[in-house]
């Protein structure tokens, strides 16, 4: 059974209208036994089942500092253009969305997040509304594992595609053109230009091993290519743009 200590945020207790404000450690990870015991005083418990409120493997959690800092973590219960909603303790808080706030995995945008998603967030409480926040960053913990099953399935479908490919070869190229009505490129292979051909099996992945579009490859990328060369033309199995850093 884990203990929750209430801490006692003075001015925002009557900004955000709550009696108390439940945190846990930082990123700690809590028990799902069948309650979980927060205590405000020696003398005060309050008993909260912990399964009918978090069915997530991840702990729901409501951190504010003195300064307002905000750690949250709960599932999106609305999106909206500027905006989402987020159920976690406390009941329902508005998280507000401008240019400034990032998102993880890579790439993802609000419009992406979708409803029933298990989210965490650092952003700063908003005085001016109620259970409302100002995020500055959006990790999305649902997309995140969709992404890994994403890598995994594409590392396996290389594979194959490597195995039955005769004559395995792996070209590294320097993107020098583009031609996206054609579904065509060219590259520098040391000092030769080779003309990229792609089919409609031909694998398109960056370096972190997420499919992209064709349209996402640009020049002065460097790919990996995976196919037949002959002579100056190359109908590529697979590319994978090594451009892109590591995450």
């Amino acid at each position: 059974m884990t203990k929750i200590k209430i801490i006692s945020l003075l001015g925002f207790l009557s900004i955000l209208g709550l009696s108390f404000v439940l945190t846990t450690p930082l990123l700690a990870e809590i028990s799902t036994s069948t309650t979980s015991t927060v205590t405000s005083t020696p003398s005060t418990t309050l008993s909260i089942n912990s399964h009918s409120a978090n069915s997530h493997p991840m702990p729901l959690i409501v951190e504010i500092d003195p300064a307002g800092n905000v750690l949250m973590r709960g599932t999106v219960s609305s999106i909206n253009t500027d905006s989402l909603t987020l159920k976690t303790w406390g009941g329902i808080w508005t998280v507000k969305v401008d240019s400034n706030t990032k998102f993880t995995p890579e790439g993802l945008t609000l419009d992406q997040v979708k409803n029933g998603e298990f989210i965490g967030l650092k952003g700063k409480v908003n005085s001016e509304e109620n259970l409302t926040v100002n995020a500055t960053l959006i990790h999305d913990w649902t997309e995140k594992k969709i992404v890994k099953k994403e890598i995994k399935q594409n590392k396996k479908e290389v594979k194959e595609i490597i195995k039955e490919t005769p004559k395995p070869a792996i070209h590294i190229l320097i993107i020098e053109s583009i031609d996206t009505t054609n579904n065509v490129l060219t590259g520098k292979l040391n000092d030769q230009t080779i003309t990229v051909k792609l089919v409609n099996t031909t694998k398109l992945i960056d370096r972190n091993w997420k499919t992209i579009n064709f349209n996402q490859l640009k020049t002065n990328d460097t790919i990996r290519v995976y196919g037949i060369l002959s002579d100056n033309s190359l109908e590529a199995s697979v590319i994978r743009d090594i451009s892109i850093p590591r995450k």
